[in-house]
């Protein structure tokens, strides 16, 4: 390199006049052949570039055989299960681990979806959590956009359902729902106790989250009349239960969310929302509105999924929107703790699935 930062001159093979004996002149160099100084510069070429490239091919060498051997170590274990997904292994054998797309048994499942068309609309259209409290404003964005953009697949309607449609600045005059906009109607700011019917964020305020009533009736404020949104926990028996789901998932117009709890998955976390399908006859798909966690689609089977929700929320009925007034400036920025759920009005209870059809 040229000290100036750029690339120093190639060697000039002229013969300098203060040099009593250029190292890249020969004593056989014949002036009176003209071929002679042609063959002397390709000596000292050779001289110079070959033992370089020998010393380039053997690291290149050396690097292969490192790699190689790291590969054997490890077994070749394929990419899928490497720890990306800290929870559990993808394809654990545990009887409440899901089965993550990513793993050789979820692609598997994958080529044999029912419903591709759906799966892949609902995958779409889930958005990420904009934090850690919005996933049932997630969940709801992506049930609701899901009915403006039916999947194209035979058993859909032919057109979407006469939605009520919030404007937004960036996707205008397209219809689309965004974890924004969905907050923003006098009907849903009552809900979730945000601006303009408060000054506060309630979705973001103690106890964080959302209640199964409140999705339901976030969910009423948006669908035609119609429609019909209905709250089922395991307080149905499991068998009605099923049957109940099943039959929603065999009308091309129902959507479905479900409030879970992770570590009956196996997952770190607690409570969450996320969008469900029917993929198998003995298999759901859950699309994971919190896609910076685990791979954000997995199986999950009938018995699995009642057994997520069959838990208890320990604030899944409160005094809202009304309550949350009451807390303390410090008490709206912290935990939940006994105090503030006294102060709220908690009432313990299940969790479980919110559907909605025609």
């Amino acid at each position: 390199m040229d000290p100036n930062g750029g690339f120093a001159p190639v060697p000039s093979f002229t013969i300098d006049e203060d040099d009593e004996n250029p190292p890249h002149v020969g004593s056989s160099l014949d002036s009176s052949n003209p071929n002679s100084d042609f063959a002397s510069k390709s000596q000292f070429y050779a001289e110079q570039t070959f033992p370089k490239l020998a010393v380039w091919f053997a690291l290149f060498l050396a690097g292969l055989f490192l790699g190689l051997t790291v590969g054997l170590s490890l077994n070749m274990a394929p990419v899928s299960t490497f720890p990306f997904n800290s929870a559990s292994d993808p394809d654990s054998s545990s009887d409440n681990s899901p089965i993550y797309v990513s793993s050789p048994s979820g692609l598997s499942l994958l080529n044999t979806v029912s419903s591709l068309p759906s799966l892949l609309q609902t995958a779409f259209h889930s958005p990420v959590q904009i934090n850690q409290a919005n996933c049932g404003i997630a969940t709801t964005a992506s049930l609701l956009n899901t009915l403006l953009h039916p999947p194209l697949s035979p058993s859909s309607p032919s057109s979407p359902p006469p939605l009520t449609v919030p404007p937004t600045t960036s996707y205008s005059p397209y219809p689309y729902y965004t974890q924004s906009s969905i907050r923003s109607t006098p009907c849903t700011s009552q809900i979730l106790n945000t601006p303009p019917f408060s000054t506060l964020d309630g979705v973001e305020t103690p106890p964080y989250g959302m209640t199964l009533t409140q999705i339901s009736d976030l969910l009423s404020c948006h669908i035609p009349p119609s429609y019909t949104s209905k709250i089922l926990t395991t307080s149905t028996p499991y068998p009605l239960f099923t049957k109940t789901l099943n039959s929603c998932f065999s009308n091309p117009t129902c959507r479905v969310g479900v409030n879970f709890l992770r570590t009956s998955l196996s997952q770190p976390g607690g409570g969450h929302w996320s969008p469900l399908l029917k993929t198998h006859s003995n298999y759901y798909a859950l699309i994971d509105v919190a896609k910076y966690k685990e791979p954000y689609i997995y199986f999950i089977t009938p018995e699995m999924l009642y057994n997520s929700i069959d838990n208890v929320d320990d604030c899944g009925v409160w005094d809202w929107p009304s309550a949350q007034d009451g807390l303390s400036e410090e008490e709206r920025e912290g935990g939940v703790d006994e105090n503030v759920k006294e102060k709220l009005g908690c009432i313990p209870h299940k969790r479980g699935i919110v559907m909605v059809y025609e």
